[in-house]
């Protein structure tokens, strides 16, 4: 009889565990449906841009403009790793002061080069944001840049990612809110810290969450203290 309901114990252990399992791997399989429709919409919105402006350099007698071979753009980073080691590109406007570790964590992830891939477009995103606000004077959040960026050939990611603040639950809990206090420049505060509330959904897979917070100064400097699976709150 003992040897029965250890059995019986294992059992169930296997099928808790089989079940576990199964509920991250849908995770995992909305994010990658949700990144694949996202990329489709944009590649339409695009191929209809590319047909819309070649009409217009075909109607100017510019046909040769609408139609000679154009670089390809680089491909995008498919880790975490060269997201890390592709970031100082996007210098001055955006800073990665957070822990390597918690990014190089991801990769660790089955969903890593999907997540890898849109941590890379927000932080291009971030870039023309603060490059556009500082040079052209932008006005607004980088949320409202993704809801309504200016014309031109500017890089955004979906408004719905970004999230302005954490919310007062986070804030007031001493515990989170500290989790949150991530490394800046003296310059930008004399402390070498500062609170980031403001961050970007790179995934919702219910076993990571992976996030990337950042520090908004103004437009003129994107200050990136967090890239890893989503910090503790309320909910995890």
């Amino acid at each position: 009889m003992e040897v029965l309901d250890e059995l019986l114990s294992i059992a169930d252990g296997n099928i808790e565990q089989l079940t576990q399992t199964i509920s991250y791997q849908q995770a995992v399989l909305l994010d990658l449906t949700d990144e694949v429709q996202i990329a489709r919409d944009q590649i339409e919105s695009r191929e209809a841009s590319i047909s819309e402006l070649r009409r217009r350099l075909v109607a100017a007698g510019r046909y040769d403009d609408a139609f000679h071979p154009v670089e390809e753009a680089p491909s995008l980073p498919s880790s975490f790793a060269e997201v890390l080691d592709r970031v100082l590109e996007l210098a001055p406007y955006v800073t990665f002061t957070g822990s390597v570790d918690d990014c190089l964590d991801l990769d660790e992830q089955a969903f890593n080069a999907s997540a890898a891939q849109l941590a890379w477009k927000a932080l291009t995103a971030l870039s023309d944001y603060a490059r556009a606000k500082s040079e052209a004077g932008f006005q607004g959040d980088f949320k409202h840049w993704c809801e309504c960026p200016p014309d031109g050939d500017y890089a955004t990611i979906p408004a719905g990612k970004v999230a302005r603040d954490e919310s007062e639950t986070v804030r007031n809990n001493g515990r989170f809110s500290r989790m949150r206090v991530l490394p800046v420049p003296v310059d930008v505060d004399p402390r070498g810290h500062a609170f980031m509330g403001a961050h970007i959904r790179l995934g919702n897979s219910s076993m990571v969450a992976p996030r990337m917070h950042y520090l908004d100064t103004g437009g003129k400097a994107i200050y990136v203290g967090y890239i890893g699976k989503h910090l503790p709150n309320t909910q995890t």
